[in-house]
């Protein structure tokens, strides 16, 4: 092949980079006056996944998919950015920094083929602030934020937030120690909380437990991200203090590329209830 040649891979980046971006009017979004954002499909990974991530990389390429991240869907929501003609949130659960993980380098990995992918994604980090930490750890998830990565927390322990017997400092530690504690060690801005188990809100009104609401309020956080709903547009009329609920869904019953992209493809029709402002 000749010096112009570009491979297989290469033509994937390019064509899931190449997506369309919607124009802004002069003013921002809000100018013109859509009074929604529609939520953009979020595929929910794991370690697991490692072995099929790069199949469904080139797939979600392939099919002009790609990558932002809840900082991203925030700008779209202020009128600040526009979205890509299909984005797409992924979401790879269950990081921890703890000193000794076996699992990190499988993070790693993971990371690796996003950047070559050219895949903006979100990792979702479990503090453990009950075990000593790696500090080499933390200085390469800094660094991954500087190649189109986002933290966000998965909470401090990897908690059921439905439990009741969680106290209001419990949640505080939680939620909000968690945020804390990512946001000191890689000065990435954490905007959201994802649930662990997707427990946290009302599967048939789609609101957020008000003490989880309120304990976001306090950490700062735009959304909470469950599994159950949330695949209805959100409002743009959001104040400083809203937090939004958003879903999420794996890759199908297949749990490789195939599931992925249908279940992407399907993600409006199968959305349960809505995405939103949460019930006061």
């Amino acid at each position: 092949m000749g010096d112009n040649a570009i491979n297989r891979r290469q033509f994937l980046k390019w064509t899931g980079s190449a997506a369309l971006v919607l124009a802004l009017p002069p003013g921002g979004l809000h100018a013109s006056g859509p009074a929604e954002v529609p939520v953009p499909p979020s595929l929910m990974l794991h370690s697991r996944h490692r072995w099929r991530l790069e199949p469904m990389l080139a797939a979600l390429c392939r099919e002009g998919f790609k990558g932002i991240t809840y900082a991203d869907l925030e700008r779209a929501l202020l009128g600040q950015a526009g979205l890509p003609a299909r984005p797409v949130l992924i979401t790879i659960d269950d990081l921890c920094p703890a000193r000794g993980s076996p699992s990190f380098a499988y993070f790693a990995a993971m990371k690796s083929l996003l950047v070559e992918y050219g895949f903006a994604a979100t990792f979702s980090v479990v503090t453990r602030p009950d075990v000593p930490h790696d500090d080499a750890v933390w200085d390469q998830l800094a660094a991954w934020t500087q190649d189109g990565i986002r933290l966000e927390t998965h909470t401090a322990y990897h908690s059921n937030l439905d439990n009741p017997a969680l106290t209001d400092r419990d949640l505080e530690a939680e939620i909000r120690g968690s945020a804390a504690l990512i946001r000191e060690r890689t000065g990435c801005d954490v905007r959201a909380l994802v649930l662990p188990y997707g427990n946290g809100c009302n599967a048939r009104t789609g609101a957020i437990d008000p003490r989880i609401e309120a304990a976001c309020q306090q950490a700062g956080l735009r959304f909470v991200v469950g599994i159950t709903g949330g695949r209805a547009p959100l409002p743009v009329d959001i104040g400083p203090d809203d937090v939004l609920y958003v879903g999420r869904v794996g890759p199908g019953i297949s749990d490789d590329a195939h599931g992925a992209l249908h279940e992407l493809a399907h993600w409006g029709a199968s959305g349960g209830r809505r995405a939103g402002r949460t019930a006061g």
